[in-house]
């Protein structure tokens, strides 16, 4: 799922917004702009239709999006999966969940006790705890939420280990016979984070 970058404010990682969907709007003989009747604001194009209307094929479709209120009042989507007896599973592994957040533009799938490695969250102390609230999805062994976007009640909790460099990158550049060499390193500035909890309210 994509969006905006993400800020931290007040020890949360929270979400400034996201970009709203494109929903398809019903066309009706009324919405024709043959008398230049065009409507402020909604678009009016050309594309192909089903219906076969006319010899190309073409008919007036008006495309609107929906307002990111409307997306994020959509309630999550839950699903259950069916245990298979006779598979044997580890004591430390029942009841665990699995989530997937939404850090500085990338999502990573993360479970307690996982080691992330992200780009630098410059407002991140050493030592303290991150709170994650962008929330995409939490999974366990029996039960899945899926968030439309993000699953309310749903948080990741992290401990920031670590403000470090990455391995270095060697760039190097070269043109043969012109005498041109360039060789330049480059390491990234990223944060360590060691998931503590995935919690969900009634999970």
């Amino acid at each position: 799922a994509a969006g905006r970058r993400s800020s931290l404010a007040g020890g949360s990682w929270r979400s400034v917004g996201a970009a709203a969907p494109v929903a398809r709007a019903s066309a009706a003989p009324a919405w024709s702009t043959a008398g230049g009747g065009a409507v402020r604001g909604v678009p009016s194009v050309l594309r192909p239709c089903a219906c076969g209307a006319g010899a190309s094929g073409l008919c007036d479709v008006r495309w609107a999006s929906t307002t990111a209120a409307a997306a994020a009042s959509a309630p999550p989507a839950v699903a259950s999966h069916a245990v298979v007896s006779g598979v044997e599973v580890p004591p430390d592994s029942v009841g665990r969940l699995f989530a997937v957040v939404r850090m500085s533009g990338t999502q990573y799938k993360v479970t307690e006790g996982d080691v992330v490695v992200t780009d630098k969250i410059p407002e991140a102390e050493v030592g303290t705890v991150l709170e994650v609230d962008d929330v995409l999805l939490v999974g366990s062994r029996d039960k899945t939420v899926v968030g439309r976007p993000q699953v309310p009640q749903a948080r990741v909790k992290m401990f920031v280990e670590e403000q470090t460099l990455d391995q270095k990158v060697i760039v190097f550049k070269k043109k043969r016979r012109k005498g041109y060499k360039r060789k330049q390193g480059h390491r990234r500035e990223i944060t360590v984070l060691r998931v503590q909890s995935v919690e969900l309210d009634g999970m």
